[in-house]
């Protein structure tokens, strides 16, 4: 597997959203020292380092990954960069039947 998708990859990193990131972290109204202050408060394995690097979008543990989810309250996959084929996700059938649905329905309103 590559890195970026919710299951471990190889070497056992992610590569999480920086931006997503940066976003929860100041909705908290935290800086990242704070931030991770409280993971060791909360027993959390995320480190002043950690939340550094997966700000700058380098890859972290995905133990890392994990607790920053947890902490955040959120599914690890919201964590993660969006996939630009994510539009193509859908089988070849289904995005056939819903193009021509939008086709149809362009039809009507003409």
């Amino acid at each position: 597997m590559e890195s970026g998708t919710a299951s471990p990859a190889h070497d056992g990193k992610l590569t999480l959203s920086p931006a997503r990131l940066k976003s929860l972290r100041r909705a908290w109204g935290m800086s990242q020292e704070a931030l991770a202050q409280l993971c060791v408060d909360r027993h959390l394995s995320v480190s002043i380092a950690s939340v550094k690097r997966a700000e700058a979008g380098k890859p972290v543990l995905y133990r890392t990954a994990r607790h920053l989810a947890q902490l955040y309250q959120v599914e690890l996959a919201s964590l993660l960069p969006a996939a630009p084929e994510a539009a193509l996700a859908l089988p070849v059938a289904e995005r056939r039947r819903t193009g021509a649905q939008a086709s149809s329905r362009s039809a009507e309103c003409a």
